[in-house]
């Protein structure tokens, strides 16, 4: 994987995107053999549970692409998107209740709990 995005990176910020994008897909297959024959977790069960996910990503990227069609200065563009994109990714994963995200806001609100407690034991 590094390799290919040390390659692309001389191509430009996209090109490194699309050479991470391969080399994602070709670590899933490799990875995806042991799951499958180990853990009893087929691909097709692997695709399945990612699936939400790559959705939901797809559709983030989509409406944060089109923020760049206004014709706003590169600052504001960023400030317009990168809003939008948390908003859309946090929104759709609390909708669709994706596992991912319920596993994040669990590691966050023990993360926060033990935090909190470590103040207290300060004071």
């Amino acid at each position: 994987g590094f390799a290919i995005i040390l390659a692309a990176m001389w191509y430009g910020p996209y090109a490194m995107a699309v050479g991470g994008l391969v080399s994602n897909l070709i670590s899933q297959v490799i990875n995806s053999w042991p799951n499958r024959k180990l853990l009893e977790y087929s691909t097709a069960q692997q695709i399945k549970d990612m699936l939400p996910s790559a959705v939901l990503a797809a559709v983030m990227y989509v409406a944060v692409r089109s923020v760049s069609g206004l014709q706003l200065n590169d600052i504001q563009c960023l400030l317009a998107q990168i809003p939008m994109g948390i908003a859309i990714y946090v929104g759709g994963s609390y909708v669709f209740r994706l596992e991912p995200f319920g596993y994040m806001l669990g590691m966050l609100t023990d993360f926060v709990k033990t935090a909190g407690r470590k103040k207290k034991n300060e004071d």
